[in-house]
């Protein structure tokens, strides 16, 4: 799971996004850097009013921020109305920066969440109506007719046989890993 901060800005009469990502600039040591010079700065801008290395954004792990810090006491940045003489501020959706005569806000910051992939078993599934029943698949090993051991699904309660530990239930779809194992008499 990460962060992801979004700045908006007009530039030269255009709209202008850029999205930094907390997997990046995780660690203190790794910053994001704000100004006119190509050689010191990720984001570079033309309006001469900021300064060659103006500002950098860092993310905070443990606190789950993005923050602004300022590198320029003399060219101090605004944020959210107040300046910004040294040190650093946390950010927030919405928050006002001026770097010199630029106007830059933050227009979301937001947490990404991982893709979830679903088992094979899952991913397959037909899609039925909630008043459709589930269609019956054959067993992958035949339930033999002498007692032996089997695993009761947690969510439909129907008996599958062990070797399904590690598959979902024919019968609704569910992960047998948490299934009970049980003995299964004959006349089951």
């Amino acid at each position: 799971m990460h962060w992801q901060l979004t700045l908006t800005w007009t530039e030269l009469d255009r709209s202008k996004t850029q999205t930094i990502d907390s997997l990046k600039y995780e660690e203190m040591s790794q910053v994001f850097r704000l100004g006119r010079d190509p050689s010191q700065c990720h984001l570079v801008f033309v309006e001469n009013t900021v300064s060659r290395l103006h500002v950098e954004l860092f993310f905070r792990a443990e606190l789950q921020r993005f923050y602004l810090r300022n590198l320029q006491p003399k060219n101090p940045p605004k944020i959210d109305g107040g300046t910004l003489i040294s040190g650093e501020v946390a950010l927030h959706p919405g928050s006002p920066i001026e770097l010199g005569q630029l106007q830059l806000t933050v227009s979301d910051i937001s947490e990404v969440r991982p893709h979830v992939t679903l088992p094979p078993t899952l991913q397959n599934r037909p899609q039925l109506l909630p008043h459709q029943p589930l269609p019956i698949q054959p067993l992958r090993s035949p339930i033999l007719l002498s007692s032996h051991y089997g695993l009761e699904c947690p969510h439909c309660h129907q008996l599958s046989s062990l070797d399904m530990r590690h598959s979902a239930c024919t019968h609704c779809g569910h992960f047998l890993a948490d299934a009970e194992s049980i003995l299964i008499p004959p006349s089951r």
